[in-house]
């Protein structure tokens, strides 16, 4: 029943990219209103989302996987819109809205597909984030194919995809959450949330082990996004369609990836596939800004698209040990909230750094910080982990 919401995840990707990066900058030129638009109604959607997980994800702890289905339907009712609206105050007003509204989407699914506690919890984060990155990279690259080929029927597509997510949401809850639940009744403190985020980010281990490899993760892929496109037309002498074809090599390659190293995640724990992960991403970033052929800097697309696949399942395995099992969603908003704000400042990093030094230079750094977390990681995770697991003990 679970992968009803992988499904769902899927159809609500494709169609969010689709839209936001593939329609509205066509939109923009047709209708002869600044690009500025179509970006600011990106930003306003993907901000909103980013800033209403913290309370979507207590929304559905308390409430339950009902709001999944709730937010999708609003999602579905508010895209429309965007699609036939001349007005570029209400299409940013509309983003918003619609941002507010997948909010509840992402801590829900992982909640439910993946729970705290799950002999295989990581591999079903793989099938999560492997339904997230291809639901990306179909609304991106296929609506442009749609619109070429079958313009009139886009519209109606997305809206019928859109219809489908709602259906597979609502089947689920149907389904899979028939028994009442109970919640203790310190849960409906309004004061509880913020004692839960600051249970959950002043635990000593998020301080110590967590919170670094956080940031420098999320900041090092931040850096990467607004880098990456000028350093291959620079140095590489990539045309716009070589480098679509680039990025479709190495998302593959993760999406394809993300299932297995799921699976030897729950298998291996999270030291050794973290620590050769961050090492492997560096080393291949290292590389790439002395490769010039074509066919080497392909190859090495797709060990960057491995190597990311080796850290994300790994990775959220282990950030669910800092979650109690009572709130999830919230716990996952917390992080997801945290980790877009961390993609944020990474970009603003990128920038600065590619036109203050050169843009080979961000790649060293963000080499030089992987490397040092999965060594840190490597020498220092096991034992980490331990004492983890002992001072939880004491305390329970």
């Amino acid at each position: 029943m679970y992968k009803l919401l992988v499904l769902a995840l899927f159809l609500l990707e494709t169609v969010r990219s689709a839209v936001f990066f593939s329609y509205l900058p066509a939109l923009a030129a047709q209708q002869n209103y600044h690009l500025m638009v179509a970006g600011g109604a990106t930003a306003a959607h993907y901000f909103a989302e980013t800033a209403g997980k913290i309370i979507a994800g207590r929304l559905i702890d308390r409430h339950g996987p009902a709001l999944i289905t709730a937010g999708m339907f609003c999602t579905t009712c508010l895209f429309y819109p965007i699609w036939e609206t001349p007005s570029p105050g209400l299409l940013i007003a509309l983003a918003l809205a619609s941002g507010i509204a997948v909010s509840f989407t992402w801590p829900g699914i992982i909640s439910q597909v993946a729970p705290v506690g799950h002999p295989r919890r990581a591999s079903r984060m793989g099938l999560v984030f492997a339904a997230w990155m291809g639901g990306n990279g179909a609304g991106l690259v296929g609506l442009n194919f749609w619109l070429d080929y079958l313009p009139a029927a886009a519209l109606a597509g997305l809206t019928v995809l859109l219809i489908l997510a709602t259906i597979c949401c609502w089947y689920y809850h149907k389904r899979a959450c028939q028994q009442p639940i109970v919640w203790p009744s310190h849960d409906r403190d309004p004061n509880h949330l913020l004692a839960t985020v600051q249970q959950m980010l002043g635990q000593d281990f998020f301080v110590r082990f967590i919170l670094p490899g956080m940031f420098t993760q999320i900041l090092t892929a931040g850096m990467l996004l607004p880098v990456l496109p000028v350093y291959a037309r620079v140095s590489w002498r990539m045309t716009g369609a070589e480098y679509s074809w680039l990025v479709i090599c190495g998302g593959a390659a993760a999406i394809l990836a993300l299932y297995p190293f799921g699976c030897l995640a729950d298998r291996t724990g999270p030291r050794h596939q973290l620590s050769t992960g961050f090492v492997a991403t560096a080393l291949v970033l290292l590389t790439l800004r002395t490769a010039q052929d074509i066919r080497t800097i392909f190859a090495l697309a797709v060990l960057l698209g491995l190597s990311y696949a080796a850290i994300l399942p790994a990775w959220n395995n282990l950030l669910a040990r800092l979650i109690p099992p009572e709130q999830q969603a919230t716990g996952w908003g917390v992080f997801a909230t945290v980790e877009g704000l961390g993609l944020s400042l990474g970009n603003l990093v990128g920038a600065l750094t590619a036109r203050y030094f050169t843009p080979s230079f961000t790649l060293l750094a963000a080499a030089f910080l992987l490397a040092a977390v999965g060594t840190v990681y490597f020498c220092t995770l096991t034992s980490a982990l331990n004492t983890e697991g002992e001072s939880g003990e004491h305390e329970h």
